[in-house]
Order: structure tokens, then C-alpha cells, then sequence
């Protein structure tokens, strides 16, 4: 016998209620609880990649792939609601930067921003023309 499946408004709940907070140290466990979620069938899939679009980090090596002004983004980032930037390689700083003010003027649904280094001037005035919120966290 099949068990019937669960109501969507139900699986949003788990999988929310499942996630650790936003910060930059939890990425890594919020995608790997995504993934897992990812398995179970068709419907949690969906709902999962969609929550995994809605925080986008971008860390040092995924960087210069965003940057390119060529280069599509993935649709799981038509979602995006907040943009996490972090790098700590010096030679990296400027890909970060770019990715992160390209993925701004693409995406009018981003609400808020959160910065591990100092973002260009052109950054910060995008980000308040588009009057959501910047952090920046853990700067050295």
C-alpha cells in the first residue's frame, strides 16, 4: 500500500524548519540537508531546489564563472532573494565583485546582501537604488 503524499504547504514547512540559520559558515549543511531532501521524490526535489536558489553564496572559486558578462546564470537563480559574497584570496577580490554587482543588475528580486569584504561604490549604489538591506560580515 502507498502512503499519500504530503500536502506542498507541509514539505515547504519541513524543509524550512530543517534548515540551520543563514550565516556563512552553514552553507555547506544547508545544501547538503537540500540534496538529501532532493531524493525523496519529484515534489520535495522541486521545493528544495527552489529554497536552495533563494540564498545564493558565492565563494572564491565559483566566482569567475559568474563574472562573466558571456555566460548564463542557472535558472535556480531566478529565485535568489538574498546574495551571500565571500572571499579571502586577495587575487580573487575583483572576480567576487564583479560576480556580485552583475548578479545584482540581472536579478530585481535579490532583497538583501551580504558581504565578507568591502563592495564597489557602483555595488552600494545599485544596492540602495534597489533600497534592500547590505551587510557586511566578517570583514578582516
Amino acid at each position: 500500500m502507498v502512503a499519500p503524499p504530503l500536502p506542498v504547504e507541509i514539505v515547504e514547512h519541513i524543509i524550512k524548519q530543517s534548515l540551520p540559520l543563514l550565516r556563512f559558515n552553514t552553507f555547506d549543511k544547508r545544501y547538503r540537508v537540500l540534496r538529501k531532501f532532493s531524493l525523496v521524490d519529484s515534489t520535495w526535489k522541486e521545493l528544495a531546489q527552489r529554497e536552495l536558489g533563494r540564498h545564493v553564496l558565492v565563494r572564491d572559486g565559483q566566482s569567475p564563472s559568474l563574472a562573466d558578462d558571456r555566460a548564463r546564470f542557472p535558472d535556480y537563480l531566478k529565485q535568489t532573494k538574498s546574495f551571500w559574497g565571500r572571499n579571502g584570496i586577495q587575487d580573487q577580490r575583483v572576480d567576487v565583485v564583479m560576480a556580485t554587482c552583475r548578479v545584482l543588475k540581472a536579478h530585481e528580486g535579490v532583497e538583501e546582501l551580504c558581504l565578507s569584504y568591502i563592495p564597489t561604490l557602483d555595488c552600494l549604489l545599485l544596492a540602495a537604488q534597489r533600497e534592500f538591506t547590505v551587510s557586511l560580515l566578517g570583514l578582516r
